[in-house]
């Protein structure tokens, strides 16, 4: 081994924390819930190399977190909603699963990220409680952002990129025939790279590992009027290409550029139960199509997920 190569290495965090929330009422319709969480977040790590070289870095950070909702509540079918909140992210985070949690005194010193959120939603419930629908529109916009090396996976010594991702979510829920409840959502995200004073060709790009579209619908049946007990159901997941990494043009290598790109992930799903007295059976077949999709994206890897899956499982109601 290399005389640099990390021998023996300890990571420890402690998070002290403080917190209060309150709901006000301004009318029997509109309230408003507001809280605050008070962080202080210390990071330790520690490493011996082979040539016996001893470091030691530390992250404390302060983290200061506020939220607010405003929620009116029309009648016992109707709410809508208004929230704000930031939060942060300090170095070290990972400081017991990765590698080289804090590598350099630079890194250490690299302040937290921070986050600012908005959302604008309701839901809504129909045919007396038979349908639940539920939407909302939301913008989320990351100062400080923390960069990652592709290769290496390490924090970059720069946190200079502003990001922002907007979009919108919904989901609806019900019986929509006898027997039948189905539950479909759908999600939609806007990421984008607001500025990078480090690396100014990536603003205007997409923000790695997020998916643009995403859907998913299952829907379950019950079948106890032809066989007591007895169900089944199957459904869809969807998700769109997730962008990994952007190199600029090099008239040398890549004159126009290079984009690395996750593809779209297509999954089919079923299920099916059976259940006498205190006892439940169970069968689950996942990604029935056997399709290559990718479960995890880290750096510039992705891991393909399992292939077609057969799980049975059984169970007692004590």
């Amino acid at each position: 081994a290399a005389a640099t190569t990390v021998v023996t290495s300890t990571g420890e965090a402690t998070d002290p924390a403080l917190f209060a929330t309150d709901r006000f009422w301004v009318s029997d319709q509109l309230s408003m819930i507001a809280g605050l969480r008070v962080d202080q977040y210390r990071a330790n790590y520690k490493s011996v190399t082979v040539n016996g070289t001893y470091t030691q870095f530390k992250s404390p950070s302060f983290l200061f977190d506020p939220r607010a909702s405003l929620v009116f509540e029309l009648d016992e079918t109707q709410t809508y909603y208004f929230s704000w909140g930031k939060a942060a992210s300090p170095i070290g985070t990972s400081v017991v699963g990765s590698p080289t949690p804090i590598s350099s005194a630079a890194q250490s010193a690299l302040k937290p990220d921070k986050g600012e959120s908005l959302e604008l939603g309701a839901k809504i419930s129909l045919f007396d409680g038979g349908l639940g629908l539920s939407g909302a529109l939301f913008s989320q916009t990351k100062s400080n952002a923390l960069q990652v090396d592709p290769v290496s996976g390490e924090v970059l010594l720069q946190s200079s990129q502003k990001q922002r991702v907007q979009g919108f979510a919904g989901q609806a829920s019900g019986e929509v025939l006898p027997h039948l409840n189905l539950t479909a959502s759908y999600t939609y995200l806007n990421p984008v790279i607001v500025s990078d004073a480090t690396t100014p060709f990536n603003t205007g790009k997409q923000i790695t590992f997020v998916p643009k579209n995403a859907a998913s619908v299952w829907g379950d049946f019950d079948a106890g009027f032809l066989l007591s007990g007895f169900s089944f159901g199957g459904g869809m997941v969807y998700q769109s290409h997730r962008f990994n990494t952007y190199t600029a043009p090099n008239p040398a290598t890549y004159p126009l550029g290079r984009i690395v790109e996750i593809p779209e992930t297509v999954e089919l799903d079923a299920e099916a139960a059976y259940k006498i007295d205190k006892l439940t059976f169970q069968l689950n077949i996942n990604h029935i199509a056997d399709r290559l999709n990718y479960s995890q994206t880290f750096g510039n890897r992705a891991t393909p997920a399992a292939g077609r899956t057969f799980i049975f499982s059984a169970g007692v109601n004590l």
